[in-house]
């Protein structure tokens, strides 16, 4: 038996099942390839906010707001400024962002939306 499958592949003979097997190994690497980077960038803007939000120390509400931007722009994220929502209130910090990522396959785009709040009592 092991003599018959060597003999097939000397004469050229395709595996099938092997075929397809790699085919799909590759698919779901370069999906990773693609799609892990901008989670992670995401979840690193996810973590800036909730970072501010946490310890906003003296920063209003215009200076909290351009720090996420810049930190969205570092990670090339679009976050439209209009799409956050920063209050500062006596009892508590809340912070709200809303933004949308997209990673571009050979005739599909991926979207995915993010909707965050953050809520911190205030000390």
């Amino acid at each position: 038996m092991h003599h018959l499958t060597l003999r097939r592949f000397e004469r050229g003979k395709i595996n099938w099942s092997n075929l397809i097997f790699f085919v799909l190994l590759f698919l779901i690497i370069y999906v990773a390839i693609k799609m892990i980077p901008a989670y992670v960038d995401a979840y690193k803007l996810i973590d800036t906010v909730d970072e501010i939000a946490r310890f906003p120390g003296n920063m209003k509400e215009k200076q909290i707001k351009n720090q996420i931007m810049d930190k969205a722009r570092e990670l090339n994220i679009p976050l439209d400024r209009r799409n956050i929502e920063v209050k500062l209130m006596d009892t508590e910090t809340r912070i709200s962002i809303d933004f949308e990522i997209k990673v571009v396959f050979p005739g599909y785009v991926y979207k995915k939306r993010f909707r965050e709040t953050k809520i911190y009592p205030r000390f």
